[in-house]
């Protein structure tokens, strides 16, 4: 079961990270940004290496790293039971902000204005740009060598 486990790691490792940022649309694709996160998250930390075109992971501390991000995530939500949802979001946009660079023209990176806060939360969501956190040089860069390739599986399924 250890030996199939590792196998998982790998698997899921590389379908966050690479999958989900790069195929579907850009427009509000959050599947992409939790990919995008979980890569900057491991870069940031020293896990996860690219440079000249090579990439290498530090398998004996990615375990540590992910459950760090877990970590972060879920005292994120165990604080919202004692939040407003507007203060939440907020607080869910700072920890991704902190890690994956939002887009320079974004309203919530700059402060959304008081007639935003003291709204409904409709306001809160037309804020957000389609593409509040663009893909990072890294992703542009692997998306232009990629696009060829994962156009062509489209429509591709496995068989029982």
């Amino acid at each position: 079961m250890l030996e199939k486990a590792k196998l998982v790691q790998y698997a899921v490792l590389f379908d966050r990270v690479f999958r989900f940022a790069l195929t579907g649309s850009r427009v509000r694709n959050y599947d992409g940004l939790g990919g995008q996160l979980l890569f900057a998250w491991l870069h940031q930390r020293g896990v996860l290496h690219w440079t000249d075109v090579s990439l290498a992971i530090e398998w004996d501390r990615l375990p540590d790293a992910v459950v760090e991000l877990g970590d972060a995530i879920d005292d994120l939500y165990w604080r919202s039971i004692d939040r407003p949802k507007t203060v939440h979001w907020l607080a869910a946009y700072e920890l991704v902000s902190k890690t994956v660079t939002p887009h320079p023209a974004s309203k919530w990176n700059r402060g959304l204005s008081d007639e935003i806060l003291a709204g409904p939360p409709k306001g809160f969501t037309d804020a957000v740009l389609d593409d509040e956190f663009p893909l990072s040089m890294f992703f542009e860069a692997l998306d232009k060598k990629m696009a060829n390739v994962i156009t062509s599986t489209a429509g591709i399924r496995g068989t029982d």
